[in-house]
């Protein structure tokens, strides 16, 4: 369903770690994307992915929220006309996985877009 929320993106130092603590904390299974990403999947609920990085960026901190949307281009149009900045333009995910992009929206915050491939 368009506009919830449908991928929440952890940012990890060490994420072999993090990975063993997320399943045995809470159940969480882990499949590869490529060697410097991990999807995971939750009981109920969105799942997301897991991501390695060299620090933690204090200005998007750990965590990304993706909010599913029928067109990013469209989406980032409206974020503009309402004050918000785009941070990163509609990109291809590569894999079917569809396309992302990031926009800051005016209270600093920000927020990821997925869109489905072919949508």
């Amino acid at each position: 369903m368009p506009h919830d929320i449908c991928h929440v993106e952890i940012r990890s130092v060490d994420p072999p770690r993090s990975r063993e603590f997320l399943g045995k904390l809470f159940g969480w299974t882990f499949q590869p994307m490529d060697e410097s990403y991990w999807f995971y999947s939750t009981p109920r609920g969105p799942g997301g992915g897991l991501e390695k990085v060299d620090g933690v960026p204090s200005e998007e901190g750990a965590f990304r929220i993706y909010v599913h949307v029928d067109s990013i281009r469209d989406t980032l149009a409206r974020a503009e006309a309402l004050g918000g900045e785009v941070r990163t333009p509609r990109t291809e995910i590569g894999g079917g996985h569809g396309f992302y992009a990031f926009l800051r929206e005016p209270g600093g915050a920000v927020l990821g877009l997925w869109e489905a491939q072919g949508e």
